[in-house]
């Protein structure tokens, strides 16, 4: 197993420094002496006091990860450059990815919601291209997806995957994954299929759009826990009142309690949040509407940012308004013009019927009646609620 030293050099790569660490392992950020190409090499650095069957399980997890995860070549899946022992311990060199995860991005809060439909609609592309292989990824979670500097959509870390020749290498009682954006089969201990990841990738855009999770904060763990299996989630728009009501009803459905009442496939979901964006007045490119997000973010300097994005467009930016994207609406004058038309439409078909019919004393009475009820007290109005 590794040691918890950074070493200078691990094989063919120099190391300039720690990506990040968790509590199996950690990713160092390495330098291919030979290309001269910028890469993530994961390793494994499990606890000293591991159990020697669930390193050997480590092990062999990692092993795999590297060998299935290898087959996959997508532009919004973090690539594979090489599985390889040094010194008695495991690497994977990995793509890196210049840039932030969404656990980043979501700490000032929610995203715009042209900007979460967009990460969904590149995730769910992921996922479909890891279903389509018998991968399923297990963990999807904002902490997981990252927006790279250039605009570029990448989900991380397959470490948990299941599939065909990646089958599950967990001990018996060992629960694998992220509890708060696990589907409910799978905290009940069935196996996890795609539309397991469909609800955790559903779960992570709920909380892209409301900027917090599914449940109040503070709530105890096994109150969560009942919660998911019961399908109590409070309502997204109750949160986010702007957030589109349709929008909410596909991510509403992606949760469902009963796999079979979500979306059949990622392709689906990804579909049904490309219909939401289209509603948008949100730039075909998804990568310059992501770079200039991230400059009014706060995240990228002009400089930086001008490499994707024009100028003039940068200079427009406003971090205010980077957060509250506007639906497309017609123009009030389009809408009183289409109204008056329709008005004047109705009117003449009754006019025709009524003289074809020699119905005169029926527009008559119906006319009475209509001025009558307009000097009437007005009663209740009828609201309909979220």
């Amino acid at each position: 197993m590794a040691s918890k030293r950074i070493p200078k050099r691990i094989g063919a790569y120099s190391v300039e420094g720690k990506i990040a660490s968790g509590g199996m392992g950690e990713v160092l950020l390495g330098n291919h002496q030979t290309l001269g190409r910028p890469c993530a090499l994961k390793r494994l650095v499990p606890p000293d006091d591991a159990e020697d069957d669930l390193l050997v399980e480590l092990e062999e997890r990692f092993e795999r990860e590297g060998k299935v995860l290898a087959q996959l070549h997508h532009q919004s899946i973090c690539g594979v450059y090489d599985l390889f022992s040094w010194r008695g311990t495991q690497y994977i060199a990995l793509e890196y990815v210049d840039g932030y995860d969404l656990r980043d991005l979501l700490k000032q809060g929610a995203l715009p919601v042209d900007v979460a439909l967009i990460v969904g609609i590149h995730v769910a592309e992921a996922l479909q291209h890891a279903h389509m292989h018998g991968i399923i990824h297990r963990d999807v979670k904002p902490a997981n997806v990252m927006v790279s500097r250039r605009g570029d959509v990448k989900l991380m870390d397959f470490g948990i995957a299941r599939g065909d020749e990646l089958e599950v290498l967990t001990r018996t009682g060992m629960l694998v994954g992220t509890p708060t954006y696990m589907a409910p089969e799978v905290l009940r201990g069935e196996e996890a299929g795609v539309s397991a990841d469909i609800y955790s990738l559903s779960a992570a855009l709920y909380r892209c759009l409301a900027g917090e999770g599914m449940f109040p904060k503070g709530q105890q763990p096994e109150v969560i826990y009942r919660h998911i299996l019961e399908g109590k989630i409070r309502p997204l728009r109750n949160l986010k009142p702007e957030v589109p009501r349709s929008l909410a009803t596909v991510i509403h459905k992606g949760l469902a309690t009963n796999p079979a009442h979500r979306y059949g496939s990622a392709a689906e979901l990804r579909n049904a949040l490309q219909d939401e964006l289209a509603s948008f007045g949100t730039s075909a490119n998804h990568a310059e509407r992501l770079v200039q997000f991230l400059y009014a973010d706060g995240h990228l300097s002009e400089e930086a940012a001008a490499t994707v994005v024009q100028p003039e467009v940068l200079r427009s930016s406003r971090r205010e308004t980077a957060y509250a994207p506007v639906r497309r609406q017609q123009p009030r004058s389009w809408i009183a013009a289409g109204a008056l038309v329709t008005s004047i439409t109705a009117v003449g078909l009754v006019g025709i019927w009524v003289l074809s019919n020699g119905a005169g004393d029926v527009l008559g009475g119906w006319l009475g009646d209509w001025v009558a009820d307009l000097s009437t007290p007005p009663g209740r109005s009828l609201h309909l609620d979220d």
